[in-house]
């Protein structure tokens, strides 16, 4: 048994104990997401960056640009505990940056896994109430849906894995 630590910017605390063997084992279906990746959706441009999964955690950072200009930053992660595994979104508000101001993370359960493919229901009330990865070659598409459309004024990310 490991403590499982789950970090903030401005915090760290140890939550329990977990079988570093047993819920590691669960995150790596996730695996095909590690790397550098860029896409564009019409003005905007993400970039994901995915670690691999260590212990309970995969952790990764995202930063959305609208014309240039960044507009939302933040914390991925996929967290398994009891059997399940949720996918949190943690963003950065952009304009509390300098003080550190976090807002809450939106948070999905998994719904369905297949090799390259995932789908997360939403837990708490969000703007959409899905997400599905998915992945085709070096290519993966994040869509945000809501009522298995894509959300109003959220659509969906294309991004290239960046192999330099």
């Amino acid at each position: 048994m490991v403590p499982v630590q789950y970090l903030s910017m401005d915090s760290c605390s140890t939550e329990g104990e977990k079988d570093e063997e047993n819920y590691g084992e669960l995150l790596k279906p996730f695996s095909w997401l590690t790397g550098h990746w860029i896409g564009q959706s019409g003005s905007r441009v993400c970039e994901l960056i995915w670690g691999k999964p260590l212990s309970s955690i995969m952790q990764g950072t995202y930063l959305v640009l609208d014309s240039g200009v960044p507009s939302s930053t933040g914390r991925l992660q996929f967290v398994a505990e009891k059997d399940q595994i949720l996918f949190m979104m943690k963003p950065l508000e952009l304009d509390m940056l300098p003080l550190g101001g976090m807002v809450e993370p939106a948070t999905f359960k998994l719904a369905e896994i297949e090799p390259n493919r995932a789908l997360f229901h939403s837990v708490n009330d969000e703007l959409f109430n899905t997400i599905e990865i998915s992945r085709t070659g070096n290519s993966m598409t994040f869509n945000f849906k809501e009522e298995g459309r894509i959300a109003a004024g959220t659509d969906f990310f294309n991004l290239d894995l960046v192999t330099e």
